[in-house]
């Protein structure tokens, strides 16, 4: 959805009038039609396996990650989406394949930032607790809200489509791209 958000020209010339400016307001990245665009087919119920902590980084995570990744799925169809701290305000997103116990860590989303000062009105406007990562058990959509690998330049909303291979990505939306209204970012 897009909506026209005037914001005054500050330049040396004489002001006419508001410009408009064109945004995307941050809630309707989360609408059940963006989730449904990618759908993950029937959400697995089988007998979960466990986190493989053999490669990578899961070694050094492999409490947290049996500790979290039990129970149904609740991304992509049959992914456990597990998250541990790794700063102050700071998450990192692990995805297990409860199928395979296959633990996957993206290198476009080592880790999330989250600005406090405007979370409350997002979570309050889609009622979910943690925007960080957004993303539903009969989807491929995972959208990241915030500041990937402590970058600025990476600040704003992402969009990814999980696939077989991990996520590939379908949209960047810079953070002065977003509305800043009473429902969104």
């Amino acid at each position: 959805m897009l909506v026209l958000a005037l914001a005054p020209v500050l330049s040396g010339a004489a002001l006419s009038g508001p410009v408009p400016v064109r945004c995307i307001v941050a809630t309707s990245l989360f609408s059940p039609e963006s989730f449904r665009a990618y759908p993950a087919g029937p959400v697995w119920n089988g007998t979960p396996k466990a986190p493989d902590t053999r490669f990578g980084e899961a070694h050094r995570f492999r409490t947290v990650l049996h500790a979290e990744a039990k129970g149904p799925p609740d991304f992509a169809g049959h992914y456990k989406v597990v998250t541990h701290g790794c700063g102050a305000g700071l998450a990192c997103p692990m995805f297990v394949d409860l199928q395979t116990g296959r633990v996957q860590q993206v290198s476009s989303l080592a880790s999330i930032e989250v600005d406090y000062a405007r979370a409350y009105e997002v979570e309050k406007a889609i009622g979910i607790a943690d925007t960080r990562l957004v993303y539903r058990s009969d989807s491929r959509l995972l959208v990241a809200l915030g500041t990937r690998n402590e970058n600025p330049k990476l600040a704003g909303a992402t969009l990814y489509e999980w696939t077989d291979r991990g996520p590939h990505l379908r949209r960047f939306i810079p953070e002065n791209k977003l509305c800043r209204g009473k429902d969104s970012l």
